[in-house]
């Protein structure tokens, strides 16, 4: 039997992650790195460089190594995974779709009459030539990119002083200048993920993850917990929302990661990134709280292959993550002592002194606990 060939698309974390798990599966993999990226250079069977990411040396390379499937490893390409797959034939979210759920003010415009979610109140900046002060009606407000990952270029504004140097580091965080989204900021409430999976327009919530947050001006996230973080009917309401949002946004394979907020009995949509979960949540907390292998699951249904989640072997633990920054530096004792205690799973350390932090690419010192209850300090 002919082995199967995976083509990853981004040399990140996320790219070892699943050449990783891909080799355990017995699934040959080749990897497209750039912009001197090249986490999964090796651990990849095969890893070519394209520095100006050239689809068609891409494509070309694809149909050489006879891929069977192609997955995005970094939100940055997804709409050039969907070309490329949509090229070659293989599954994959149509190119259009791959295009739009990037962009923060398109989803917000596409998602405005939903029953089960809502939209905080917004507005978007495209130049300043287009924008009046006087349309903020009300502070606070969260500005931020309208494209951007891992809260990169976020503040809350609190008055007409802070909007100026809030619009400059928004603007200065990402290389594609796509807009400004200013929001209302949901100040009440407590912040979830949704981590799910969709397999021929079928939506499957795979885990929730209750988010704990910095809070203003950056809302940098310090903690994740999984386990049995909602009741009864809010997680059957959340489950309803993110199968209305996810149709609505045309989603129809693939990993998605959403951000929402839950003030009452509401439920309100922060972000959706149409990929896997990063800082740990997708791998390997949703993995090691329920039992289910998902980046294997991701991986397949790249391959047009569906691993049912009623068939996981219904394990339901607490897993959680601890980042421990100057904003938090009251974990540091913890962080360094905990290896000793019967929760403990993996942590990551570094000597440095601890920073405060504007981005959650910044942290650098965590530790992961896994256990029968929820691991709070």
């Amino acid at each position: 039997m002919k082995q199967i060939t995976l083509a990853i698309i981004g040399s990140n974390v996320n790219a070892v992650i699943f050449a990783n798990r891909a080799r355990e599966l017995n699934i040959r993999t080749i990897c497209f790195g750039w912009n001197s990226c090249y986490d999964a250079k090796h651990v990849v069977d095969v890893f070519y460089i394209t520095d100006d990411f050239d689809r068609d040396y891409v494509i070309n390379n694809c149909i050489v190594e006879n891929v069977q499937g192609v997955l995005c490893a970094t939100e940055s390409a997804l709409y050039d995974t969907a070309c490329i797959a949509s090229r070659l034939g293989l599954v994959c979210n149509s190119v259009e779709v791959a295009k739009n759920v990037t962009n923060k003010f398109y989803v917000r415009n596409n998602t405005n009459d939903l029953q089960f979610i809502k939209n905080p109140k917004y507005f978007i900046i495209c130049d300043d030539d287009n924008f009046d002060i006087d349309q903020i009606k009300k502070y606070p407000v969260i500005i931020k990119p309208v494209c951007s990952t891992a809260k990169k270029g976020i503040t809350v504004v609190y008055s007409n002083d802070e909007v100026e140097a809030a619009l400059d580091y928004a603007r200065s965080s990402v290389t594609n200048n796509d807009g400004t989204l200013i929001e209302e900021f949901l100040a009440d409430g407590d912040e979830y993920s949704v981590e799910s999976l969709s397999f021929n327009g079928k939506h499957h919530v795979i885990q929730i993850t209750n988010k704990i947050s910095s809070g203003p001006p950056h809302c940098i996230e310090l903690e994740h917990h999984q386990g049995n973080v909602l009741n009864g009917n809010m997680y059957s309401k959340v489950v309803s929302a993110i199968n209305e949002l996810l149709t609505k946004l045309g989603i129809t394979f693939g990993p998605c990661h959403t951000e929402i907020k839950i003030i009452g009995d509401g439920i309100y949509l922060i972000e959706l990134n149409a990929r896997m979960g990063g800082g740990g949540i997708s791998y390997p907390l949703t993995e090691l709280s329920t039992g289910y292998p998902y980046i294997s699951a991701i991986i397949l249904s790249s391959l047009n292959i569906f691993l049912n989640p009623v068939d996981s072997d219904g394990r339901k633990r607490f897993a959680g993550i601890y980042y421990v920054v100057k904003q938090n530096e009251y974990l540091k004792n913890i962080l360094d002592n905990c290896d000793r205690e019967e929760w403990f799973f993996k942590k990551e350390l570094d000597n440095a002194p601890l920073v405060e932090v504007k981005t959650n690419y910044e942290r650098k010192n965590w530790f992961m606990y896994l256990s029968d209850h929820k691991i709070m300090f």
